[in-house]
């Protein structure tokens, strides 16, 4: 019989699998998707984690940690272990945004994650009521000019991305605007509706019905250039202002999680999205299906980083 002494020693010859390895092959994946449940965005999450439930063979749950902007769930995602077993549903504003207009964010987002796999793109676009007689951008700035005591803009929350687009979109149309802060795009569909609001500025998604039923007039998008989503609606570069304001959602896990882990979940996404997966069902949603890889997000968040702070800066924005 063995003495405990070489029973010791044998065990400490034994290959010892990564912790993070072994955990983030077996554990529920955990996808923590920072904002409230219901939206186009929570659906693709769960959608989503049906997908890489059967593709890596272990349970995977969505879970809505929300508050602060995002900042709550991706703060959770921070201090989990870095063993691909936990990911953060980040939308792009949590990555390239908040950084620059809130400096107790409570995150590095390139310190503190690494990017995993984009799911997708989409734009902002430019609404207006279905009775204002531009009908274009110049027509918009050219109405403004000429009602100056009607010179707002609405866009769903104070410091994201359309607030900026908005303010941007006036600032080089040599048209300052005011920014009026909304609970969200339904509750302003009314106000463009009757006039009292001239222009709205939120994601393309967002306006999908409302601009099929006529309720309201989509004349130009932020994106770099059309996408299947605003195929119809001229880029703000197209019409002379030059406004890009992009938006994704990426998948991110903590920072130190394996190289072996990251690239077996990003294979995972691509999977799910790519042909006869989620993509017709994402673009069905007015987003652009993506499935990119983390060289993808990482150099997305890096441009799109100092694309927002320039904005920012431009704006004078201050935070509250």
């Amino acid at each position: 019989m063995p003495s405990r002494r070489s029973l010791i020693a044998a065990l400490a010859a034994l290959p010892v699998a990564h912790p993070g390895l072994a955990r983030g092959d077996t554990a529920p994946l955990r996808i923590v998707f920072p904002f409230a449940a219901g939206g186009a965005a929570d659906a693709v999450a769960r959608l989503l984690a049906e997908r890489l439930a059967t593709t890596l063979g272990r349970p995977a749950i969505v879970e809505n940690r929300t508050g602060a902007g995002g900042r709550i769930g991706a703060q959770a995602v921070r201090a989990a272990a870095p063993d691909g077993a936990t990911l953060l549903l980040a939308a792009a504003a949590q990555m390239v945004l908040q950084p620059h207009t809130d400096p107790a964010i409570g995150y590095d987002p390139v310190a503190d994650f690494r990017p995993v796999a984009q799911l997708m793109r989409f734009g902002q676009v430019v609404a207006i009521g279905p009775d204002n007689p531009a009908r274009d951008v110049a027509g918009l700035l050219a109405w403004y000019r000429d009602n100056p005591a009607r010179r707002s803009f609405g866009s769903p929350g104070i410091g994201t991305g359309a607030h900026f687009a908005g303010l941007e979109i006036g600032r080089l149309g040599g048209v300052p605007l005011e920014h009026v802060a909304y609970r969200g795009t339904p509750a302003a569909i009314p106000d463009l509706q009757s006039g009292r609001l001239a222009m709205f500025v939120a994601s393309v998604a967002e306006f999908r019905d409302h601009a099929a039923a006529g309720r309201v007039r989509l004349i130009a998008s932020t994106e770099a250039a059309r996408s299947a989503a605003t195929r119809d609606i001229p880029t703000l570069r197209e019409q002379g202002i030059d406004v890009v304001a992009p938006g994704w959602f990426a998948l991110y896990a903590p920072a130190g999680t394996p190289d072996a882990v990251v690239a077996r979940l990003a294979a995972a996404v691509a999977e799910a999205i790519g042909p006869g997966g989620l993509g017709a069902r994402i673009a069905a949603m007015g987003f652009e299906p993506s499935g990119a890889g983390p060289d993808t997000v990482a150099a997305a968040q890096r441009e799109d980083s100092a694309r927002w702070a320039a904005m920012v800066r431009a704006s004078g924005f201050r935070p509250a």
